[in-house]
This record gives C-alpha cells, sequence and structure tokens, in this order.
C-alpha cells in the first residue's frame, strides 16, 4: 500500500491525540495517530518522511511500540528506510522528495547511501543554520498541492 491511501500523524508534544478524530471527520478520511516520544523529534516531519516512491525514510525510536506496529503493519518491510540515530538527530528524516530527488541535510553520509539503493537521487545541502533552529529541509517548504 502507497502513501496516496494513508494519513499518519504524530502527537504528544505539540498536538493532542484528540484533533485526529476531529481532522479525520472534516477530510472523511482515517488518520493513524502514532505518538512520539523522544524529546528531540517534537514534529512528525522531523523523524518521518514519506518518499515519492512510497518508501519511507524515518527513524523508528522516535515512536512508541504501538506506533512503529502501527506503520510496520502498513507499509511494506522493503519500503521501509531506516535512518541511524546519528544521522536522525540531524534531520536526516527531515527532507524533500521530489520525483526520484531527494534534498536531506549534509553530514548523512549512510542515509543517502540508502536512498540510492532505493533508486533515489539524494542532494546534501548545507542546513546548519536551520538544524540549530530546531528542522532542515523539510521545515523550509511550503507544500501547494
Amino acid at each position: 500500500m502507497g502513501f496516496e491511501a494513508l494519513k499518519f500523524g504524530g502527537y504528544r508534544q505539540r498536538t493532542d491525540i484528540r484533533a485526529y478524530e476531529y481532522v479525520s471527520s472534516l477530510i472523511n478520511c482515517e488518520i493513524v495517530p502514532v505518538e512520539l516520544i523522544d524529546l528531540r523529534f517534537y514534529h512528525l516531519d522531523t523523524c518521518f518522511c514519506p518518499l515519492s516512491g512510497g518508501e519511507l525514510l524515518w527513524f523508528p525510536p522516535a515512536f512508541d511500540r504501538h506506533g512503529q506496529t502501527a506503520i510496520n503493519e502498513r507499509l511494506e518491510k522493503s519500503r521501509l528506510i531506516a535512518v541511524r540515530e546519528e544521522e536522525a538527530v540531524r534531520f536526516a528524516c527531515n527532507a524533500i522528495s521530489i520525483g526520484k530527488h531527494v534534498v536531506l541535510p549534509e553530514g548523512c553520509p549512510e542515509t543517502m547511501a540508502m536512498l540510492q539503493e532505493h533508486g533515489y537521487t539524494p542532494h546534501a545541502v548545507n542546513l546548519s543554520e536551520f538544524i540549530k533552529a530546531g528542522g532542515a529541509a523539510k521545515c523550509l517548504t511550503l507544500a501547494l498541492d
């Protein structure tokens, strides 16, 4: 199953889980709530990046056991790209996926290699000043879809 049929919503630090029931009723679509348990990852987009080809770039320890299970049950294992902690804290998952191109912060060589193995072309960008503020590539965008 691809992301076009799935909606996930992170909660705990900055979002109340009850918001998803309300939003779900507004858009007439199920939203799977996943709890973020690592204080370093306070928004879903800091540890969870759906890629254009249907893969997921993510940092599993950012989620509680239930959230990890919910994600694992809904996506094929071959589509899950788990990022190591050293690169997750550099916001490797706060990336932008445009077709087969992925823009992510510098300093994430293992993530870049995994993206290449899945057919993507990674583009490392110096985002050190934005990382200091708690975000990276994804936080610098505004989706117009």
